[in-house]
């Protein structure tokens, strides 16, 4: 069974099935949550299921190499299972907007459903507004190193 599959079977499942699927997955990947419960990198990496070394520089990795990584796992853990469809140029895609100067930070977010043109990475992008807008309030000082 694909965790996706799990996620949905879970809160219907009697508890002897939940346990089967929480040693299987692990209960923090099961257990849903609102993108905006999602407001630390330790919350992102139990969403995602990440480990702990994850989260550590690697020795041969620039600061802002470690940042990117860190900010596609909230985007993870934020989006779940949405993925960007490039193909799909009905399917709007939203990115937040950083301003570098003077330190001025997250200014709001662009939606675009033709192109990839993004001032954040092509990975940073969100299914809704409210998702984007989230994420670079929440996740600014993160945005910045990057």
């Amino acid at each position: 069974m694909k965790i996706e599959t799990a996620k949905k079977v879970y809160n219907q499942a009697p508890s002897w099935y939940k346990e089967v699927l929480e040693d299987e997955f692990g209960k923090e990947k099961l257990i849903e949550r609102k993108f905006t419960d999602i407001n630390s990198l330790e919350v992102a990496r139990i969403a995602t299921g990440e480990t702990l070394v994850y989260l550590g520089f690697r020795r041969d990795e620039a600061d802002d190499e470690w940042a990117y990584r860190m900010l596609k796992m909230v985007r993870d853990a934020i989006c779940q299972d949405w993925e960007p469809d490039w193909k799909n140029t009905n399917q709007k895609k939203w990115t937040p907007i950083i301003n570098r100067s003077a330190g001025s930070g997250f200014s709001g977010s662009n939606c675009d459903c033709e192109c990839a043109y993004t001032t954040a990475g092509s990975r940073l992008w969100f299914e809704t507004e409210k998702q984007s807008d989230h994420f670079g309030r929440t996740f600014i000082d993160l945005i910045m190193k990057f």
